[in-house]
C-alpha cells in the first residue's frame, strides 16, 4: 500500500503540472493563431512560417493534452486498485474504519489540491519573482518570503520547470530546477531540525558557502532533479512518436 501511495502522489504531481502546461500552452496557441490572423490582414511575408508555427503550438497542446490524459487515467485506475484493496481488507478484518479510512483518503487528496490552488493564487507573484531570481539573491528573498518555503511552491515550480524544458528553455529550466532544490533542501532541515524557518534559510545557505561535502551532495541532487525534468518532457515527445 506504502508504494502504491507513493506512485499516487507522483502521478498526481504530474497531472497537476500538465494541467498548468495545458493552460499555458493554450495561451501560446491562441497567441499564434492571432499572429496568423494579422499576417493575412497585413498581407505580410511572414505568414507561412506563423502558421507553421500555429501548426507547432497546436501540437505541442496536444501531446500534453494527451499525456495529461493519460497520467490522469493512472491515477484514476490506481485508486480504484487501492479502493478495492481497502475493501478487502475491511472483508477480512470485519473492521468497518478501514472503509472511512478510504473515504478520508480521497478527501484528504481533495483538500490538499484545493490547498495547493489557494496558495498559489496567493503567492503566485512572489514564486515567479523568487524563481527569476540570481542566486545571492535568492537567500534574502527567502527570508522575506519564507511562506515560500513549501511543498506547494516546489509542485508549481516543478511544473514550471517541465514548460521551460517543453519551449526549449533550457538555460531557465536549469536556474529554476536549483531555486527549487534550494527550497526541497530547506524543508528537509525544517523537518529535521524542528527550528525556525528563516533560520533554516539562513542554515541552508551558509552550508553552501562553507561546507564543500554539503554543497556537492546538493549538486548531485539537483543533477538528478534536472535528469527527472528532461525524462519528463522524453515521455511527454515520446507520445508523439
Amino acid at each position: 500500500m506504502a508504494e502504491k501511495t507513493t506512485l499516487d502522489h507522483s502521478l498526481l504531481r504530474n497531472v497537476n503540472a500538465g494541467r498548468r502546461l495545458e493552460k499555458a500552452q493554450e495561451t501560446n496557441v491562441q497567441t499564434a493563431k492571432s499572429e496568423v490572423k494579422i499576417a493575412i490582414k497585413d498581407k505580410t511575408v511572414t505568414l507561412i512560417k506563423r502558421k507553421k508555427r500555429y501548426q507547432q503550438e497546436v501540437q505541442k497542446l496536444e501531446i500534453i493534452s494527451k499525456f495529461t490524459d493519460e497520467e490522469s487515467e493512472r491515477l484514476y485506475q490506481l485508486r480504484c486498485e487501492k479502493s478495492a484493496d481497502l475493501t478487502d481488507d475491511n472483508n477480512d478484518g470485519d473492521d468497518d474504519g478501514d472503509d472511512e479510512d478510504s473515504s478520508e483518503y480521497t478527501d484528504d487528496e481533495q483538500e490538499k489540491t484545493k490547498e495547493q490552488k489557494e496558495f498559489i493564487t496567493t503567492h503566485k507573484s512572489n514564486i515567479k519573482e523568487y524563481g527569476e531570481h540570481h542566486y545571492h539573491d535568492a537567500q534574502k528573498f527567502l527570508e522575506d518570503h519564507v511562506e515560500l518555503v513549501s511543498e506547494e511552491t516546489v509542485n508549481y515550480m516543478v511544473g514550471w520547470c517541465i514548460h521551460e524544458e517543453m519551449h526549449e528553455y533550457f538555460f531557465f529550466m536549469e536556474h529554476l530546477a536549483q531555486q527549487v532544490m534550494f527550497i526541497k533542501s530547506i524543508i528537509r532541515i525544517i523537518q529535521s531540525s524542528k527550528s525556525d524557518p528563516t533560520q533554516c534559510v539562513q542554515t541552508f545557505f551558509e552550508r553552501m558557502a562553507n561546507d564543500k561535502q554539503y554543497e556537492h551532495e546538493f549538486l548531485h541532487e539537483l543533477s538528478a532533479f534536472k535528469e527527472r525534468i528532461e525524462h519528463m518532457h522524453d515521455k511527454i515527445m515520446m507520445i508523439l512518436l
